[in-house]
């Protein structure tokens, strides 16, 4: 008798564990409630190519793969900010109202206004050595300067930017380029 219930249970017990199997993947729907993962301030593959300093004791440091920390002397009051284009940052600057502009890889350009968000504009450089190197902000306006000599002026804001590369019979100065045919 104990033979047949054994023999009985045995023929069962697969058909059993798959109708088992077949009602759970029917009916219960799992649901998962990730917790927020804390994004650190600098992560060990992060690298920074320059800094630069807006008021006293507060920094801005670029970075590749598009990220900016912005602090000051107190540890808590960092921030991370990503750009919205995955680029390498080489240079930073900011002015004396506070615009921040970043330039980095392919032309681009990332300006910050306090309180708001980053803006992209890509600037017209050569496609194949297109990288702007450094930013500085000089006499009331952002230079940008890249690859094969190309060299942007900006408004104190950074949305108008004009091409003052040195030219063939060009005088060129920081500040302005005098054209041979302008007088």
């Amino acid at each position: 008798m104990v033979g047949k219930v054994l023999s009985f249970a045995a023929q069962v017990a697969p058909w059993a564990v798959v109708s088992g199997l077949a009602y759970a993947a029917t009916f219960v729907k799992p649901t998962v409630k990730p917790l927020p993962l804390p994004q650190p301030l600098s992560e060990p593959r992060d690298l920074f190519y320059d800094v630069s300093a807006s008021e006293a004791d507060h920094y801005w440091f670029a970075g590749n793969n598009g990220v900016v920390l912005e602090g000051g002397s107190d540890p808590a009051s960092w921030q991370r900010h990503t750009m919205p284009k995955d680029i390498n940052l080489q240079g930073i600057a900011v002015s004396s109202d506070g615009t921040v502009l970043a330039v980095g890889n392919a032309g681009w350009t990332f300006r910050h206004q306090e309180d708001s968000s980053w803006a992209a504009l890509k600037l017209p450089v050569s496609e194949i050595a297109g990288k702007l190197i450094e930013v500085a902000w000089l006499d009331d306006h952002f230079f940008a300067i890249g690859e094969m000599g190309a060299v942007f002026r900006s408004d104190a804001q950074a949305q108008d930017w004009e091409n003052v590369s040195i030219i063939t019979g060009c005088s060129m100065r920081l500040w302005r380029c005098h054209h041979p045919c302008e007088g």
